[in-house]
């Protein structure tokens, strides 16, 4: 696959309660352009490790469905949407993500994105999210996305862009992650 990844990112990306940042790219994949979007912990501390309350999102993400991910060579671009994620873009081009259980997973992503995300975006209707259990915000948010592939904390995923339509996906579901380290730190708090 003939990968390049391109980019912009905002000296602080995003703020989130939970200290989210992220980084819009656009892939180019045999002459395709795809819009990309990866999401992130801004820093490790000791309560992002596991999945509970506050836990890292690459463990949410996958629990839910998204695919970990061996190599940014192997972005799953071909693959079916994955069942009930979803990226929106408000009238202000905030982004958000929606998990499968309709609830937000991420949001409020006032992101810098590079020219011709939105219409790549619009063309496919999804967008490659790539969601990574730190992805602190550097001028090199591809580096610290390898870095953190060879790790095996990053999950990916083709997701719909636009709102969500759970009458072709199934009605949302909840899933609970339970993640006794979390649990355990939050108590020794």
């Amino acid at each position: 696959m003939n990968l390049s990844m391109t980019g912009g990112a905002k000296g602080d990306g995003v703020r989130l309660s939970r200290e989210v940042t992220g980084w819009a790219f656009l892939a180019d994949v045999e002459g395709v352009r795809h819009a990309g979007l990866a999401v992130g912990l801004a820093s490790i501390s000791p309560f992002t490790t596991g999945g509970g309350a506050g836990g890292s999102l690459f463990t949410r993400a996958y629990a839910r469905g998204l695919p970990a991910l061996l190599s940014l060579d192997e972005l799953p671009f071909s693959h079916p949407l994955a069942p009930r994620w979803c990226v929106t873009q408000d009238e202000e081009g905030v982004l958000s993500v929606l998990g499968p259980d309709g609830a937000y997973f991420v949001h409020e992503l006032d992101l810098e994105r590079p020219p011709g995300w939105r219409e790549a975006a619009d063309v496919s209707g999804s967008v490659m999210l790539v969601v990574s259990h730190v992805l602190p915000a550097t001028d090199d948010p591809l580096g610290a996305l390898v870095f953190e592939t060879r790790r095996g904390k990053v999950c990916a995923g083709s997701v719909r862009f636009g709102e969500p339509a759970y009458e072709t996906d199934g009605k949302p579901t909840v899933t609970f992650v339970i993640d006794p380290v979390g649990v355990l730190m939050e108590l020794a708090q």
